[in-house]
């Protein structure tokens, strides 16, 4: 065998052995572009689960062409992920195929099945106010970048609401009206965020904020009026049908359930439910209840300490571990620019970082205690524990910066927003069972952890 036969042969079993790593893995190369096409696909909901890192100078685009596009766009990665062939991949693989499947599947629910570009009103509420609002949710500063974000993404509302005209084929009446209640009062809510976000601004973006505002609002207040008009005439059903319910209990959250034993097991889960709470309330007859925080400082004083307390109560139960590397879950007062918003329901009022910001704290902006709040702020108002639990920690905040830290690229994005709340709802009643709010008792109940060598966790 003479030397250049050897070479050959030499560069054969190099080839051989390389190719896995000269060629990148067909799974990995669709995950990779389906989700940076579905960063800029993706629409604004006011799902607090669902949220992505978007890329620089991105606004929502919801033209006929773009529905169109999108639509090919879902044909092309459904075609790649059916042409994988998993038969022998270990399991762990086979999971992460499956996992993509479902990020595409979503897709198609959103545009062929649930359809809220064509048929809910609202859905272009949120890709007008929604996208302005999430813009406002990290905490300042307001460099030039993001300035100049923000006024663009308010000039882009009047194109969006011109073509939500042209999507909105089908509408529904109910969505319409909830589409309508927020834009009652839109003129003195976006008037009042926009004077109030100004001097925050990059000086050459705040230059433009007065007059773009000025036409996002006229627009807003043209498609309220556009809806009211046509109100009278839209249909009221808003179900997609039970084939549509089973194709999203399969493809999209992969639960295996019927829609009829999903009724079943609600049914008995709001029954149980609502006895433990009967049991709490009949168990602390005797006791007061919990006093308002007096000021807004004090309910973030509170809350930060009983945060600390939370994880050093998981750890004390054995529960679970949180890493040295986890951020705080935080309180922090309503800023004047995202308030008025906020009070619209233009979205969830936290922040809970990102991919990117790993190195920051979650924030839950809040307003003064008052017994007019709602449900959940009012209880939040005397006791911080239970939406710390839900959403920072062991919640949505925890379960989300772990999956941003998975080293996994599959596995640290949202797929189904049900598992999600599903583990924070759970960890309430698994807290509470565990003795967490033991300590609200008081010590004449002989149960505060405060007797038993640990700090009271209410602050």
């Amino acid at each position: 065998m003479n030397s250049r036969t050897c070479c050959k042969i030499l560069l054969l079993f190099t080839c051989l052995i390389c190719a896995p790593l000269l060629h990148a893995d067909e799974l990995d190369d669709l995950a990779r572009d389906f989700w940076s096409w579905r960063a800029a696909e993706m629409p604004v909901t006011t799902d607090d689960i669902p949220r992505l890192e978007r890329p620089g100078g991105w606004i929502p685009k919801w033209s006929p062409d773009d529905a169109a596009g999108y639509q090919r766009d879902l044909e092309k990665f459904e075609a790649r992920w059916k042409n994988i062939n998993t038969s022998h991949w270990a399991v762990p693989r086979q999971v992460d195929y499956r996992l993509m499947g479902l990020a595409i599947a979503r897709v198609r629910w959103e545009l062929h099945v649930a359809r809220n570009w064509q048929r809910n009103p609202l859905f272009y509420d949120d890709q007008t106010i929604g996208a302005y609002y999430y813009l406002l949710l990290p905490p300042p500063p307001f460099d030039a970048a993001r300035s100049r974000a923000i006024v663009q993404t308010l000039g882009a509302i009047p194109k969006i609401l011109d073509d939500a005209k042209k999507n909105l084929t089908q509408p529904v009446a109910p969505f319409a009206q909830l589409a309508l209640d927020q834009l009652k009062e839109i003129r003195p809510a976006m008037l009042a965020s926009t004077r109030e976000l100004k001097p925050l601004l990059d000086q050459s973006a705040a230059h433009d904020l007065d007059s773009t505002a000025a036409a996002a609002i006229s627009s807003l207040e043209a498609y309220r009026d556009w809806l009211s008009q046509r109100l009278p005439s839209m249909p009221s059903q808003t179900a997609v049908g039970r084939e549509g319910y089973v194709f999203f209990l399969k493809n999209v959250a992969l639960l295996p359930y019927t829609p009829e034993q999903l009724l079943q097991i609600g049914h008995a889960e709001w029954a149980r439910s609502v006895a433990f709470e009967t049991y709490e309330e009949h168990r602390n007859l005797a006791i007061a209840e919990l006093p308002l925080f007096k000021t807004q400082a004090e309910e973030i004083e509170k809350e930060t300490t009983a945060e600390l307390a939370v994880r050093q109560f998981l750890k004390l139960k054995d529960i679970l571990t949180v890493p040295d590397w986890t951020r705080h879950y935080v309180d922090r007062p309503m800023p004047s620019y995202l308030g008025p918003l906020a009070e619209l329901g233009a979205g969830e009022a936290d922040d809970f970082t990102g991919p990117s910001r790993l190195d920051q704290d979650g924030i839950r902006y809040i307003t003064d205690p008052s017994p007019n709040l709602g449900y959940f702020a009012l209880a939040s108002a005397k006791d911080a524990r239970p939406e710390i639990v839900h959403e920072g920690i062991p919640g949505h905040f925890f379960q989300l910066i772990l999956s941003w830290k998975n080293p996994d690229p599959i596995r640290r994005q949202y797929y189904d927003s049900s598992a999600n709340e599903g583990i924070g709802f759970y960890a309430e009643e698994m807290m509470e069972q565990a003795g967490l709010f033991d300590a609200s008792a008081g010590p004449e109940s002989g149960k505060t952890l405060g007797a038993r060598g640990s700090p009271d966790l209410r602050g």
